[in-house]
């Protein structure tokens, strides 16, 4: 089917796009958003989503649109992924897109399915930020969360994926957004799904992402402030860590830091030897000056997100009182079948839920029996009220499920608001919700970097000795000049010409900077169905961990499983991407450069994107430089000799460039500010690409511009030995006559101030 509906969709924009396609089941269990820009690329999305299967697909003109898939991956409910709205600005295209179940996901009966959806969205802008509702259905206030945001069209990545997805919070390849918690990740688990690397509770989980830091201790409820192993264990975490803010369970966040009356009980008990872990650590939190706040949200929450699921408030009313009753029968079993202890119950939680029900005790066992098929027992309520994940979930459960998704939504929002404003969060909570928040947080935060159930003040002491020796790895030099070429290893059945494409880059980089390394290449990826066989895909990961894994101390089975059947699951999903890493336990330590699915880089994107990678291990010979010079000068030299090659235009690329600082003008920072990704904040990591990528490519022209010799060659091979004879910021100012580091900054900001169109007589004047 044509689509010649393109010209009039663009001149009468509808609020959703007006020509899209969605289905309940595509057979792909993986959630995924991918951005279309060619033929090939909406063949093999449309024969995934339809049993590869060709029938049907429409025919887009790819000068005139883009699509967007989306799949939602396996979840009840789902019967479909729609577009609800697209927008645009000078900056921006923005798709929002709902895949909430059409009825709560918990309720018997609720079908599986595997839904998607695709979408035309607009050629331009560039930029394409995809946010989805993760709202609780039906109905409701929109909840929006952006869950990618695309480079798209003529743009590249750099040495993330073109065309790809950067993942809030994914900030190894520099596309955050501060801190944005994916709510849809939130999702209950059974008591089965144990974390390997957790035995037990208490335990506490350590995450890092910059200079940013959120312990999480996952509690054991208990009471004894002596002997207790929470409390030794939250007496360890505020001596060791240091907290900024200390976020504690069972106190609403709406009280504010420090409430007054929370704090002074917990002093008051504080004398008894018997006290809560939530009030005990708010205690020594306060006496350590850090920010005590609670992480509950108000009652109301819990009213509304079981109220937009379907539920009447007699269903609600009904949840609270059987849940009440657990508390009850903990401390005194007969109690539990009081009825004036069951009203007086009814009557509070009325109030602090605000429901609307003329339920009373009667009515409370009524409700019971006809709700779940039994007499009210105090004894069977406790397992049916907790919020863990079973087959055949009741009415309570299902509610219980609900009211930990309130408690969680808030509890996740103020930890990234607290890691937005404050270096070290320390939250502590119950296990639980750290098994819920698990997958959210990595997600978020990346791996954890120390999970331990015996923490004491030396555990941050020993991880902030390992990550700055970690740090000072990556400063150091690690490849060397030496007489052998890079290696090469190309995937199964892989064409031929993808391999010649890359390595002809890298070879006229060599011809420029020299022959360094060790250097393995990995050229993988499928075109039809070259790695179809499980057999060709072990092959990826057996190769590239063979190298990658060597001198290790982790074992070769966690690497095929991990960073192994990763570059082999890319490569059969159609991910492009261009990447160094390095086999840093290997003697001698070797980079590694990656490209995978380089038939979709485009012809000319192929070499330049060969010298970007082969320029980090010339780089990589001497002694740190910052960022934005080693990703500027990557991207000043691929595009410089890819025009010498006939692969590209040096001025345009670099007009793109300028195009795109220009375009991110909520952008508050300058290059200063990207001297060393690893350690920047979130919300300068969130610039990653603009300021290393865009604005140090002129940054570097700039700098190559102020030398005697002009010569984008005489930088390379003159000013990184200069490194190592002091440091890069002496060098600097030797090499271009700065007065300092601050001067060279100021000199360039004044620069980039300049119009367009004189920024650019620079680069006539840089010389080979």
């Amino acid at each position: 089917m044509k689509i010649f509906l393109l010209l009039l969709l663009w001149l009468f924009p509808d609020p959703a796009p007006t020509i899209q396609w969605n289905g309940a089941h595509c057979g792909v269990e993986d959630r995924r958003l991918e951005l279309i820009t060619d033929d090939q690329a909406l063949d093999r999305a449309w024969r995934l989503i339809h049993g590869d299967s060709p029938d049907g697909m429409p025919d887009v003109n790819f000068d005139r649109c883009r699509l967007v898939l989306a799949i939602n991956g396996r979840e009840p409910g789902v019967h479909g992924v729609h577009a609800t709205e697209i927008s645009r600005n000078d900056q921006e295209a923005v798709l929002s897109i709902d895949a909430r179940p059409g009825r709560h996901p918990d309720v018997p009966g609720a079908e599986e399915t595997t839904a998607w959806g695709l979408f035309i969205v607009p050629r331009t802008p560039d930029a394409l930020r995809v946010r989805v509702d993760v709202s609780s259905p039906p109905g409701g206030e929109p909840r929006w969360v952006t869950a990618a945001v695309f480079d798209g069209g003529e743009r590249q990545d750099h040495d993330g994926d073109r065309g790809a997805p950067r993942a809030a919070g994914d900030h190894g390849n520099g596309a955050t957004d501060g801190f944005q918690p994916d709510l849809s990740l939130l999702q209950p688990r059974r008591a089965s799904d144990r974390d390997p690397d957790i035995s037990g509770s208490p335990h506490a989980v350590l995450f890092r992402r910059g200079n940013k830091e959120l312990l999480f201790i996952g509690a054991a409820h208990q009471r004894d402030i002596e002997n207790d192993p929470t409390h030794r264990m939250v007496r360890a975490a505020i001596e060791g860590f240091e907290p900024d803010v200390v976020i504690v369970e069972g106190l609403t966040t709406s009280q504010g830091p420090q409430p007054e009356r929370f704090i002074a009980s917990a002093r008051r008990r504080l004398k008894t030897g018997q006290l809560g872990e939530s009030p005990y650590a708010a205690v020594l939190a306060d006496d350590r000056g850090a920010i005590v706040i609670g992480g509950e949200p108000d009652p109301e929450a819990t009213t509304s997100i079981v109220r937009e699921a379907g539920y009447s408030d007699d269903d609600l009313l009904g949840f609270l009182v059987a849940r009440n009753v657990t508390s009850i029968v903990r401390n005194d079993r007969e109690a539990a079948n009081d009825p004036r202890r069951i009203g007086r119950a009814i009557t509070n939680l009325k109030r602090r839920f605000k429901v609307d029900s003329d339920m009373d005790v009667d009515g409370f066992k009524a409700w019971f029996q006809e709700r779940t098929g039994q007499a009210f027992d105090p004894r069977r309520v406790r397992r049916e009220v907790s919020p863990m994940k079973v087959d055949d979930p009741s009415i309570l459960r299902q509610i219980a499920i609900l009211a930990m998704k309130a408690r969680e939504y808030n509890l996740v929002e103020l930890e990234a608001r607290m890691l937005q404003e404050h270096d070290r969060v320390m939250v502590v909570y119950g296990s639980g919700h750290l098994r819920w928040e698990r997958r959210l947080l990595e997600q978020m935060l990346g791996e954890p970097i120390l999970v331990t159930d015996d923490l004491s003040p030396e555990h941050f002491e020993m991880v902030h000795a390992m990550f700055e020796e970690h740090l000072q790895r990556l400063r150091e030099p690690w490849t060397r000049e030496l007489d052998s070429p890079p290696s090469y290893f190309v995937s199964h059945g892989y064409d031929p010409r993808w391999q010649a494409g890359v390595q002809a880059g890298i070879d006229a980089a060599r011809d420029v900077l020299g022959n360094y390394g060790p250097v393995q290449v990995y050229v993988v990826g499928q075109e039809d169905d070259e790695l179809s066989d499980p057999a060709h895909q072990d092959e990826i990961a057996e190769a590239f961990c063979e190298i990658h894994n060597a001198g290790s101390d982790r074992t070769m089975a966690d690497c095929l499983s991990s960073d192994g059947r990763d570059m082999a699951d890319k490569a059969v999903d159609g991910a492009s991407e261009a990447f160094m890493t390095m086999a840093m336990d290997s003697d001698p330590p070797r980079a590694e450069l990656v490209f995978i699915n380089a038939h979709t880089f485009g012809e000319t994107d192929m070499p330049t994107r060969g010298i970007h990678e082969y320029t980090h291990v010339y780089q990589k010979a001497f002694e740190f430089t910052p960022t934005w010079m080693m990703e500027g000068g990557a991207e000043l030299l691929a595009c410089h000799l890819g025009e010498q090659h006939g692969w590209g235009e040096r001025n345009q690329t670099m007009e793109w460039y300028a195009q795109s600082l220009a375009r991110a003008e909520d952008l508050e920072y300058t290059i200063k500010d990207m001297e060393e990704i690893e350690t920047a904040s979130p919300d300068v990591a969130r610039w990653h690409r603009e300021l290393a990528y865009d604005a140090g490519a002129w940054a570097v022209a700039y700098l190559v511009d102020q030398s005697d010799s002009r010569s984008i060659q005489e930088y390379f091979l003159t000013y990184f030995p200069m490194v190592n004879a002091s440091d890069w910021k002496q060098a600097l100012c030797a090499y271009t006559g700065a007065d300092s580091v601050e001067s060279f900054y100021s000199d360039f900001e004044v620069f980039m101030d300049q119009p367009l169109e004189d920024r650019l007589l620079l680069l006539d004047r840089l010389k080979d």
